[in-house]
């Protein structure tokens, strides 16, 4: 089975929890799943973590989910190329 490293970016606990349960119900993956609950922590932890997804959410305090995107993009760091998926309720 393969694992793949994904990143939940959400200030929202229910909504954490509800899709690592959804992730962790997969019978042909492994999921490592690390949080952040702002974009401050996200950008941090996209220097020291490895990465094959994030799933960001669109509204986190004191920066939007559009700007953690630019600044992800803006990264010479090989993790600016990793999927992003958007969320919002």
């Amino acid at each position: 089975m393969e694992n793949y490293y994904i990143l939940i970016v959400d200030d929202n606990k229910e909504d954490c929890f509800f899709i690592k349960r959804l992730l962790r119900k997969s019978i042909e993956f492994i999921y490592t799943i690390i949080e952040a609950s702002t974009g401050e922590q996200a950008l941090e932890l996209c220097e020291t973590e490895r990465l094959d997804c994030i799933l960001l959410d669109y509204m986190l305090p004191n920066m939007t989910g559009l700007e953690v995107l630019a600044q992800f993009r803006a990264s010479t760091s090989e993790w600016a190329q990793v999927p992003i998926i958007f969320m919002t309720g």
